[in-house]
């Protein structure tokens, strides 16, 4: 019997579309394949280069040139007064904290290139959880320390229709005391009979002056001018290249309550922090966290800089010392209580 010789039979091409299904197979095996080696290369070159810079950062930080070693803030409030009547008080209510910042550059045996300042700025300014008012940051001249921008913009002014603190103490001398002083009020000038063009002469300046202050407080970048020797004009931004002077900040928080009216015939109003107790305004409600970067230059051009957050001191729940009193005084003092790090 003979046997007939078997062949193969396609039909329709089955045999070829499995070959091409495996060979689509293969090719997605291979791309994926190169798409691991190209990720686990990419975290290996990534690791490397974290390892590298973490050994670069520990080689430019193996020791402390400059910190930040004390902090000294003094906290009040006020009111822009809208109305020229002493029965009835027509307020825009604020509170601000000056702040002096004292830097370490450890030149207590000598000033050389490395701990000497050639240039210096301020910027990345942000505020976090305030719910109530309108903030801002302002360079602040230490002779007018514990005295708002606003009270200086309003001084050379007919109306002086701001009240405020006189308080002008050096913030070091005041951070010696035991205890703050209590707060030195303006008297209140004698009410006298303005005709109505006056008085809308005098709002207007009252708009111009206070418009004219929130052009000078930092937006970007507040640059420092760096000095030698000589005097300081301390109305400007400047400091002496072995940080012998503080640098010197107000923060601002305008705008809490607008037009608050306080009926106290009784009694004096006093512009400070017992307005914000007088109109009732929750602590919790004006809580800032205040933070921005300072930026140091040597002479040698390394570029040191410091992550500042300050919260904004308005109370002490271990004493029950609080704003509400007039003022509240803080200072922070420790070694290297905020550092400064090298980059490059």
């Amino acid at each position: 019997m003979k046997f007939l010789k078997q062949s193969t039979v396609i039909v329709n091409g089955t045999k070829r579309e499995n070959f091409k299904r495996r060979l689509y197979i293969t090719i997605a095996l291979i791309i994926i394949d190169v798409l691991l080696f190209v990720y686990m290369y990419r975290i290996y070159v990534s690791n490397e280069e974290f390892a590298r810079k973490a050994t670069d950062f520990y080689r430019l930080n193996a020791q402390t040139v400059f910190s930040i070693d004390k902090i000294y803030m003094y906290s009040s409030a006020g009111g822009i007064d809208n109305k020229d009547t002493r029965a009835i008080w027509n307020l825009d209510l604020y509170q601000y904290t000056d702040i002096a910042i004292y830097i370490n550059n450890r030149s207590t045996d000598k000033l050389t290139y490395e701990n000497s300042i050639k240039s210096m700025y301020i910027d990345n300014v942000k505020f976090t959880n305030v719910k109530k008012g309108k903030t801002a940051l302002y360079y602040k001249n230490i002779n007018e320390f514990g005295k708002i921008v606003y009270d200086t913009a309003f001084e050379n002014t007919s109306a002086n229709t701001l009240a405020t603190e006189s308080n002008n103490q050096d913030p070091e001398s005041q951070a010696n005391e035991n205890q703050p002083e209590d707060v030195q009020n303006n008297e209140q000038p004698v009410q006298q009979t303005i005709s109505k063009a006056q008085l809308e002469d005098e709002a207007e300046q009252r708009k111009q002056i206070i418009e004219n202050v929130e052009n000078t407080k930092i937006n970007d970048r507040l640059d420092f001018t760096i000095l030698n020797d000589g005097d300081i004009d301390y109305s400007k931004p400047q400091l002496y290249t072995d940080c012998s002077n503080p640098i010197t900040l107000e923060y601002v928080n305008s705008k809490i309550k607008e037009h608050e009216i306080i009926s106290d015939i009784n009694n004096d109003v006093i512009f400070d922090g017992n307005l914000l107790r007088k109109t009732g305004t929750v602590l919790g409600d004006i809580a800032c966290t205040l933070s921005f970067n300072i930026t140091i230059i040597n002479n040698y051009n390394q570029k040191f800089v410091a992550s500042v957050y300050i919260d904004i001191p308005l109370e002490d729940t271990t004493t029950g010392d609080n704003i509400y009193k007039g003022k509240f005084v803080k200072k922070i003092e420790n070694t290297n209580f905020v550092k400064f790090f090298r980059l490059e």
